[in-house]
């Protein structure tokens, strides 16, 4: 069952409403161009969420092994449309997080982003990002969500070629509110921030 905490139900609205306004700027503007970038993710905080799964397992009387599927690693889509003075705005998709097997988690960030980019006519460009994430999640210890602030700095290399490429070191202050079991049935909720730092490598067209 997909479960949101209340605090989702401004978030949503409001992320569909500026996403929107975003993919259906005027481009005749003074804005440069719209920049994609599509690469992988590493997540360094989904492994908690992966323990939290072995720890109610076990609760539950399963013999846990190590070989638990599960990806911190996934692909992201981050477009965004930058101006002529290096500011830009962008949403972010993903990456994708999830558990396999007995029990499963499915977990995919939203962001909406505003950054700038220090020499936006150069082929090499240093740049910052800040915004808000959320985390759509679902699973069978899922009990709520909530966002967060984001914030990122990254460097795009041959921005003037058709095809660049860039690296991306990011915090992600969203969390996952994971339901907690011990052996006698007691519940607590365990927040966790499953990508509070996150890694990524990509391709921008």
């Amino acid at each position: 069952m997909f479960k949101q905490s209340k605090k989702s139900h401004f978030f949503v609205p409001l992320l569909a409403i500026l996403t929107f306004c975003l993919f259906t700027a005027d481009k005749s503007a003074s804005a440069d161009e719209w920049r994609l970038h599509v690469g992988l993710s590493y997540v360094s905080g989904f492994s908690d969420v992966v323990d939290a799964y072995k720890d109610n397992l076990e609760a539950e009387g399963y013999a846990i092994t190590d070989d638990v599927e599960s990806f911190p690693i996934g692909i992201a889509f981050n477009p965004n449309y930058e101006f002529d003075s290096g500011f830009r705005l962008g949403a972010g998709l993903g990456p994708l997080m999830m558990i396999l097997g007995d029990r499963e988690h499915i977990e995919i960030p939203l962001a909406l982003k505003a950054g700038y980019s220090f020499t936006p006519s150069a082929g090499t460009s240093p740049y910052i990002l800040a915004g808000v994430s959320y985390h759509y999640a679902s699973g069978d210890y899922v009990d709520s969500s909530s966002p967060g602030a984001m914030a990122a700095v990254g460097i795009e290399f041959f921005r003037d070629k058709p095809v660049g490429f860039g690296v991306e070191l990011a915090y992600d202050g969203a969390e996952v509110d994971i339901e907690i079991y011990d052996s006698f049935g007691n519940k607590t909720i365990d927040e966790i921030a499953t990508a509070k730092t996150k890694l990524s490598v990509f391709a921008v067209f």
